[in-house]
């Protein structure tokens, strides 16, 4: 029971469904935006989440797709009538995009969204892909938050995972973007990962 009271909607009643919810005022609470970005460079053997494998020219296009979507849905009634307090990426992974991509998205939910001054902005991301260029361009960008899938600093449990980098890149890693100062960081770890035990 993923969704706890949802209501499933018709295929043929989407549209109108969606019209009537859009052209509704939020609630006065606080309110989160969220962005599936639904491609992986990797499978982790973990992971139930992985839905597409990375690829260049597909990134572009659903980049191009969820922006014109932002544009076509930002004016209405729902998403103009209360501040956004949180803009969440997830995925999938996030960090798969390129920097372009990655700022081109942020940069037009800042510009036609009702960001409030405080609206924290989260990337999800790995070691894998997540380089100097692709941080640089969120930051730049406005996020102001990272959250990192390291899942286990332990060479060998991250292995075991389907994980392309060892702990001592993890622990690089976090302490470089730690340093640059200009977000706040947090990280996923997991614990019950096969052949896991209170040392590793």
């Amino acid at each position: 029971m993923p969704f706890r009271g949802a209501i499933p909607v018709a295929k043929e009643q989407l549209a109108q469904t969606w019209q009537e919810m859009i052209n509704q005022t939020a609630s006065p609470r606080k309110r989160l935006v969220y962005l599936h970005i639904p491609f992986c460079a990797t499978h982790c053997t973990f992971c139930g989440f992985y839905q597409n494998r990375f690829n260049e020219d597909a990134c572009a296009h659903y980049t191009d797709a969820l922006i014109r979507e932002i544009e076509m849905e930002a004016d209405s009634v729902l998403h103009q009538s209360a501040p956004i307090h949180a803009v969440y990426f997830g995925g999938g992974m996030p960090s798969a995009l390129s920097a372009h991509d990655l700022a081109r998205i942020i940069t037009t939910l800042r510009e036609k969204l009702p960001l409030a001054p405080d609206c924290e902005i989260t990337i999800e991301g790995r070691v894998l892909n997540f380089d100097a260029e692709r941080i640089d361009a969120c930051l730049d960008a406005g996020a102001n938050r990272f959250s990192i899938g390291i899942q286990s600093f332990n060479s060998k449990i991250r292995k075991k995972m389907a994980r392309t980098s060892d702990g001592p890149t993890a622990i690089t890693f976090m302490e470089s973007l730690v340093k640059r100062d200009r977000a706040t960081v947090v990280c996923d770890l997991l614990f019950g990962l096969p052949g896991q035990d209170a040392q590793t």
